[in-house]
Order: structure tokens, then C-alpha cells, then sequence
């Protein structure tokens, strides 16, 4: 299945927790038993890739027996950190075992076009994310109760956790 990772942490010695963002199974903790030794099987297991990840799902916490890179993505630190916040909003909307491919597809196409964004712009989709991300957890009304002339690009930007709007 096609996956982002959104958290990565040691576990015990050798292995790793590894949870990722799927649009078929939402958010998937995972445990990569040898993950941090094993370039084999968990090749640099590393943020915002797209990889085809194979889990046993029948544990108490899935186990992660491979990732592959499908689809490498890199950014400059600026965008980098961009990129991490979405990845936090995507952590904190999205369920655990849950189908989630409206949120999968507005992440896939926000870090798609991240690199093409300057700073202004990064700041503004971010924000744009969070609301659609809202919005498709049934946390946020939806458009047509926004202000009038208000979209979600008027939205200035995520503030510790906060939706901060252009006045």
C-alpha cells in the first residue's frame, strides 16, 4: 500500500516505530523490528517520500515488513519545515485505522507542489491544508460559512496550532 511516514522513533536497541499516513488505513503505527539497522528491508526511512509499504496488520501494533520508495521528495530547510507542519496536521485530523483518501490526496498534492512555492505561498497552502483537513474530519464548518468573499487562501497561516486569517 501506498504511504507517507509522518513519525519515526527509536525502539529498545535495534528496532523502530514507524507510523504512517495511508489512504486506505489512515494514520498505521507500525513496529520495524531491526529498523535501525536494517537497509535492506527499511532503506532510509525518511520523511515526505511516498513509499509501497508492506504491513502485517493482524498485531496489536502492525509490523512493518518492508518500504520502498516510490516517490522521492527533498526539500531546502525552509520548505522542510513547511512539509513537517503538514505532516503535523495530518497527525492530529487524521484516524487511526480509518480510510482517509480525501486527506491523502490533499497531502499527496500539497507536497507535490510544495517546491514550486515561495515563502508566502508555502505559508498560505499550509494554512489552506489545515482547513481542508478540518473540514474533511468534520471539525470545521464548511466553506459557505466562512465569511463572505473569504476562502481558504486567506488564510495567513498555522500558529501554534492556531488558524491565524488576513483581517
Amino acid at each position: 500500500m501506498e504511504a507517507v511516514l509522518v513519525e519515526r522513533r527509536p525502539f529498545q536497541a535495534h528496532h523502530l516505530i514507524a507510523v504512517f499516513f495511508t489512504p486506505v488505513h489512515g494514520l498505521v503505527p507500525t513496529i520495524a523490528f531491526g529498523g535501525q539497522r536494517s537497509r535492506v528491508r527499511f532503506p532510509d526511512l525518511d520523511f515526505f517520500h511516498t513509499y509501497e509499504v508492506a504491513v502485517e496488520l493482524d498485531r496489536d501494533l502492525p509490523t512493518l515488513l518492508r518500504a520502498a520508495v516510490v516517490k522521492p521528495r527533498s526539500f531546502d530547510v525552509r520548505r522542510h519545515m513547511v512539509a513537517a507542519r503538514a505532516v503535523t496536521l495530518i497527525e492530529k485530523t487524521a484516524a487511526r485505522f480509518e480510510p482517509e483518501p480525501g486527506m491523502w490526496t490533499a497531502l499527496i498534492a500539497f507536497l507535490d507542489k510544495l517546491g514550486a512555492l515561495d515563502a508566502e505561498e508555502q505559508q498560505a497552502e499550509v494554512a489552506a491544508l489545515g482547513l481542508t483537513l478540518l473540514r474533511l474530519a468534520g471539525w470545521c464548518p464548511p466553506a459557505s460559512a466562512l465569511r463572505p468573499g473569504m476562502s481558504p487562501r486567506d488564510v495567513l497561516a498555522v500558529v501554534d496550532g492556531t488558524l491565524a486569517f488576513y483581517a
